[in-house]
Order: C-alpha cells, then structure tokens, then sequence
C-alpha cells in the first residue's frame, strides 16, 4: 500500500520499517544531540539528510525578520553553511509555494514530479528546474517550528520512498531539538558577556538541555528496543534499563496483565533490584499500588513517597532513600495490557514524567505486538505438530492396512494350505492304510502261484510264467510297494509341512518350536532351492543350537521367515547374473541358517546369511521402511521387510538387524525373547 494518499502526511501516523538502518538513525541522532555549536550542527544535518535521503539538493532554512532565508546548501556532494541568509524571494534555490505551504500548515509535503501537482504548478521554481522528486518538511519542536528542510532529486522517480521518509521522520525530530538547543545555546554564549550573574541561568539552560538530550536518547533506545528485540522480555529489558540510565530510576519494573487470572505477572526489573520473582511477582489487579493503578487505568505520581498513603513499606522507602514514584497503566485502545513503573533518589521533573507517559505508550504497543507475534509463532508450533502428528498417523495407517492386507492374504493362503492338506490326507491316509494289507496279499499270491508252480506243470502256464518274467515281479513288486509307501510318507510330511507354516495364531502367544517354522518354510521354497540348467541347486547350511520352545505367534513369525529366505534367493539370483556355470559351480550359492540362545539366556538368536550381493550403506538405512524397494516396478511391493519388522519388533518385543557390506552378501539377525511379554510363565 503507498505511504502517501495525498501530498500532505502526519509524521506520528508511521512507525520505523525493519527496511529502515536505525543504528544509522540512531548514530545521527546522537551525534546532533552531542553537537552544541550551530554552524557545525548544520553542516552535520545537511550532509547527513542528503546521505540518507538519496537527495541531490538539500536546502535548509530559517525565519528572521519575518521572512525565510537561506541558512545552509547541500548540493553535488559539497556543504555550505550560508551566514549572509540570502531571501528566498530572491534567490531561486528552492520554490517558495512549498516553503509557504509547509510554515502555514506545518506539515511536511513530498511529492513526485511536482510540476504535476495543481497546488504549486505555478511556482517560478518549479516550472524552470521541474524536479522529479520533492520534499518540503517543518523541524518542530514542542510544536513551535525552528526550521524548513528542503530536499529535491531529479534522477530517479519516487526517491523517497516510505521507508526513507519514516527515517527522515526521526532524524527531523532529533533535529528539531538538537537545532533549537543550538540555538538557544548560542544566543546564551553570545550575551554571556553580559556578566556573571547571567552565567547560572546559562548553567542552568545546559543542563535543561542536557535533560532533553537524555529523554530524546531514551525514547531512541525504547523505540530501538521495540523494534528490535527477539523476545518478550528482552524487549522490556531494555527498556527498563534505559529507564535506569537516562531517566535517573533507581529500579525499574514493568508488568504485564494475565487476564485469566487478573493478575499482574512481573517480567523484568533493572537497577537496584534485578530479580524478578518475590511478592512483587504476581500482583492482584485492585491491590497494592501497582494493583490499583491497573484497576483505575490512571497513572500514580508522587515525589513524597514517604507521604504517599499507597506506599505501603515507609521503613524500606527511608531506608533505601527512595524520594519520588511514577507508574503508568499500559493501556491500548483503553485495554489494560501491564504496569510500568519506577522509584527515583530524586524528585521527578515535568520533562521526565512526559517522557516516561510517552515511553508508556510506545511499551504498551509493543507488549501486543510481541504478545501477537509470540501467540502466532505458538499457532505455527502447534500447527506444525499437529502436521506431524497426521502424516505419522498417516504413515501408521498405511502400515495397518499394508499388514492386514498380508495378513488376509497369509490368512487366505493359510486356510487354502490347510484345506489342501486336509484333502491331501483323505487319499493319503487310504493309501497309507492299504499298502500294508496290499503286501500281505502280494506275498500270499505270489507264494500261491509259487504253490502252483511245484504241484502242477503246465507247457502253457510255464510259457506264460516265462513271458511275464514272474521272477522279476516277485522281486520287483515288494519294492514297488515300498517305494510307494515311502512316497505316501513324503506326500504326508508335506501336508505337515503346510499345516505347520499356515497354523492360525490366537489372541495371545503359544510355545513353539522355531526350527519346525524354519524347516516348514524351507520346503515351501525348496523348488526355488533346486538346480536348473542355468544354475546348480542353492545350498541350505542348517547350524541349529539346542533352543526351548519360545512363545510367540507362530504363522507370523512363519511369514517373517518366508520374507527373509525369499529375499534371499532373489538376492542369490541376482548375483547370479553374467556369471558362468562353471563359476557357480566353483563358488555356489548357499544360504546359512544358525539358532542360538543368547548370552543373557532371555533371548534367541536367529541367523539369516546369504552370500548374494549385499547391499550399500543407504539401502541397509531405508531397507526396514514402509514401501522401499531396490526391485523393479511391479515385482516388488516394499512391504516384506517392513512387515517383518513390524512382527518382530512390534509384535514380540525383539529386534531384527541387517549386516552387510556390497557385493559380500547379507546377514539378517533376529532376537526374540524366550518368554512372551506379559505371559503368564512370565509372571510366575
């Protein structure tokens, strides 16, 4: 939004934009206020306007003898300081309808291309020079005007800009009073001559002058602190500080307001008492001093603290010496947000209770400021946890489904491995039952037909006997039959097998023997173990330890093996390829399977090893996480891993591990407590 709507503004409707160098504001400031001698002040303010200003002319005048006229020209980087006052009637350095304008109004006028602007298109000045960028501004002090700045730049359109004006703002002030000071001080030096008598006013003057200089560097460093603090309470440190430093406060507070417990909570405290806890910590808005400036959003004056009936510690005030008091509501918008308040050594002047009511206002503003700033990073805290709070519930929820989906599919499978087994015993187990009777029939007929053999001789049987080689079927057909009843014992182990690796889990742990898991597994997967024309078949090293039985969740656990001896093949497959037979053959792929109890004898350890390709350090940092996967799209889902961790770290409390260096293979250590968390066997 444009600072100006018209050419016409107020200088206390701006505050100083954080664009604006106020440590260069401030050294300006404090070197007008330190400079007493008024050629040289006004050298310093013009240099030091046109530096800040960006301006190429800068004009400052003064009124004498009811006109205005010249009293120093910055102009193309020189400063002249003008002694002879030239009239501006008649010199053409700066348009008079401006000047006129700005000492009948008092307030300062900027403007871009000001030929333009219908009030001065007439100005000799103007139509002649036709300046780009004008500004005309009024050096006030205590209302009473001391001088007229005028400054021009015809380079660049829009010049001064707000945050340019909003230093100039402050400079003008600082130099408003530094200029009257000077002023005052030389027309003092001049007639000091006069005689000694006139030498205590002059003192006198000084020191006024040097209390105005004191209160305009306090409001400087008020206004620094609230524009620059980081916090809360450093913002009012420094205030209170600058309360002890310049306004001669022998200890400075300032409190702000808890409205849900209407109570006044002490922030800080400078000068003679710096803590800031005690009974002055919380005080109740209505009691004591502080309490009922608060409650009455008056402010409380006395220089006579031990005459003040709200004083309540007369003894401690006689003691400390403490001679006056001042305290203001910090008030906004008739909304009480704190205290301020000080005790002083000594009496308190009209000129220092201004600059604290002023100080007040600022202190206030900049409490809600502060409070606003604070309450909203607060917001944005919250917001980012509650952010934070959603995507990991977020990721938890796709972890959930990831695991009910497997685990209705485990279910699934396990419910179709279990129906397959059961039909698959149904014709196993007739079988089973009738090889043995089918023996003995066997044996019956063939020692019959050896009966028949010696008692009865037949050319024609003899020559059936021949053809059919009975001999041979004697001997053949018991192996047979055996050899079909050790195929009915395999086609039995596997059905075993199947309804050992899909057994349903119940709500709670039961005693298992790991080694039947692994080994069910082994045979689920032992056609993807076999050798093929490409490859010799992958070798399975078992070094199993003597475990208990562990409780645990049995299919999961089954699932967790399957996930890691699967990956196992592929990582063998995959280091498999580009290599020759007859390598393979020299170095095989093989994977080693160990069991062992740990040394703390709580635990068992299960070890998964292949000599595959391994994998880097980033792949073993992402390889538990939720949908990572080094496999192609479409072949792998990310979720083996990520479930398997899930069973073993969520699901039983233990862990599981990957060591692997690349192109060395892989090892997956998984420890299960022996003992289910919360078991009964536990608790005994």
């Amino acid at each position: 939004m444009p600072f100006f709507t018209s050419t016409l503004f107020s200088p206390r409707s701006i505050s100083i934009s954080e664009a604006v160098d106020l440590s260069a504001v401030l050294r300006a400031c404090q070197a007008f206020s330190r400079e007493v001698e008024l050629e040289k002040l006004m050298a310093a303010l013009l240099r030091d306007v046109s530096e800040f200003a960006g301006a190429e002319k800068c004009v400052l005048l003064m009124h004498q003898e009811d006109q205005w006229v010249i009293e120093g020209l910055a102009e193309r980087g020189g400063v002249a300081v003008n002694r002879h006052s030239l009239s501006v009637d008649i010199s053409q350095v700066v348009p008079i309808s401006l000047v006129g304008a700005v000492s009948r109004t008092l307030q300062p006028i900027v403007h871009q291309n000001a030929v333009s602007y219908n009030s001065f298109s007439n100005d000799r000045y103007l139509l002649h020079h036709q300046p780009k960028n004008v500004l005309c501004a009024p050096l006030l002090n205590q209302g009473k005007l001391i001088a007229i700045l005028y400054l021009e730049n015809s380079r660049h359109l829009e010049s001064f800009t707000c945050d340019r004006v909003e230093g100039l703002n402050l400079l003008f002030t600082h130099a408003a009073i530094s200029l009257d000071h000077a002023i005052l001080y030389q027309n003092l030096h001049a007639t000091a001559a006069i005689g000694r008598a006139e030498n205590v006013e002059l003192k006198n003057t000084l020191a006024a002058l040097k209390e105005q200089v004191r209160q305009v560097e306090f409001r400087a460093e008020v206004d620094f602190a609230l524009t620059n603090g980081s916090t809360l309470q450093e913002v009012l440190k420094h205030c209170t500080d600058a309360m002890v430093q310049h306004l001669d406060a022998a200890f400075a507070r300032i409190w702000t307001l808890n409205a849900n417990e209407n109570v006044l909570e002490l922030q800080v405290s400078s000068g003679l008492y710096t803590h800031i806890d005690g009974d002055h910590a919380r005080v109740p808005v209505g009691m004591f001093k502080i309490g009922w400036i608060a409650q009455e959003r008056q402010p409380h004056l006395t220089n006579s603290v031990l005459d003040d009936p709200r004083v309540g510690d007369k003894d401690w005030a006689r003691r400390e010496g403490m001679v006056a008091f001042a305290g203001y509501p910090l008030l906004v918008e008739g909304r009480l947000v704190g205290v301020i308040a000080m005790f002083a050594y000594k009496k308190l002047n009209d000129s220092v209770l201004e600059a604290l009511k002023l100080a007040a206002t600022d202190v206030a503003l900049g409490v809600v400021g502060k409070q606003t700033e604070e309450a909203l990073y607060q917001s944005e805290a919250q917001l980012r946890q509650q952010t934070q709070e959603l995507q990991q519930a977020l990721q938890d929820l796709q972890k959930a489904q990831a695991l009910m989906v497997q685990s209705e599919k485990m279910s699934a499978l396990g419910n179709l491995m279990t129906g397959v087994a059961h039909e698959i015993n149904n014709p196993v187990g007739f079988l089973a039952g009738n090889i043995t009777p089918a023996m003995n029939y066997v044996e019956d007929l063939m020692g019959l037909i050896r009966l028949y053999q010696q008692k009865y001789s037949d050319a024609e049987i003899e020559d059936k006997i021949s053809a059919i080689d009975l001999d041979y079927i004697g001997q053949d057909l018991p192996k047979l039959i055996g050899s079909m009843r050790e195929g009915v014992s395999r086609i039995r182990g596997i059905s075993t097998s199947l309804r050992s690796f899909a057994r349903a889990d119940c709500d709670r742990a039961v005693l298992h023997d790991l080694h039947e898991g692994i080994d069910s597994t082994l045979l689920i997967l032992k056609h993807r173990l076999k050798g093929s024309e490409t490859r010799p078949a992958i070798g399975v090293i078992k070094e199993y330890g003597q475990l208990p039985l562990v409780e645990c969740f049995a299919g999961q656990l089954n699932q967790v093996f399957m996930n890691l001896l699967a990956n196992a093949i592929e990582a063998l497959e995959e280091s498999n390829v580009n290599r020759t037979l007859a390598d393979l053959i020299a170095r095989p792929n093989q994977i080693t399977i160990r069991t062992a109890v740990a040394a703390d004898q709580q635990h068992v350890a299960i070890r998964i090893q292949d000599n595959g390709i391994g994998m880097s350090d980033e792949v073993k940092e992402k390889i538990f996480n939720h949908l990572f996967t080094t496999k192609a799209v479409g072949v792998g889902t990310g979720l083996g891993l990520a479930i398997a961790r899930s069973i073993v770290v969520e699901k039983h409390a233990g862990t599981i591990e990957v060591n692997s260096v690349l192109g060395q293979g892989a090892e997956f250590v998984i420890t299960l407590p022996i003992e289910a968390a919360g078991s009964e066997r536990q608790e005994k």
